[in-house]
């Protein structure tokens, strides 16, 4: 995961520096400038980083420093952020969609029969 996070965090910088080239020259990060940036941002994440990044490629006149970055990174929306999942009410086998589905089918089928036996033995209800 903290391979995949740093991969992208270097394609961030990357794509910024490329933005916000120095005199017409293409502006060059060193390791050394890449690891400082990553450290010191290092708590915010990734999907943060990047929202951030665009954010400043809009707004801003020159390449961020890197708590310019981590004020644009906590100005992204909540929805930047991806849900977590919902807790499981049951602890045990997982349910399959498609197998929920086929049960909630057979449910509603379990209902209407019902509903058809309670017809029949009662006749029609006052809401029909």
């Amino acid at each position: 995961m903290d391979r995949e996070r740093k991969k992208r965090f270097a394609v961030l910088l990357n794509w910024l520096a490329e933005k916000y080239p120095l005199d017409k020259a293409p502006r060059v990060l060193s390791t050394t400038d890449m690891a400082d940036y990553y450290a010191v941002l290092a708590d915010i994440r990734i999907e943060r980083l990047e929202w951030g990044a665009k954010w400043i490629f809009g707004h801003c006149r020159f390449f961020p420093k890197p708590a310019e970055l981590r004020d644009a990174a906590e100005r992204a929306p909540a929805t930047v952020i991806p849900q977590l999942p919902k807790p499981r009410t049951q602890i045990g086998e997982v349910i399959l969609p498609e197998e929920r589905q086929r049960q909630e089918a057979e449910g509603q089928e379990k209902v209407k029969e019902i509903l058809r036996g309670l017809h029949e033995k009662f006749g029609p209800s006052a809401r029909s």
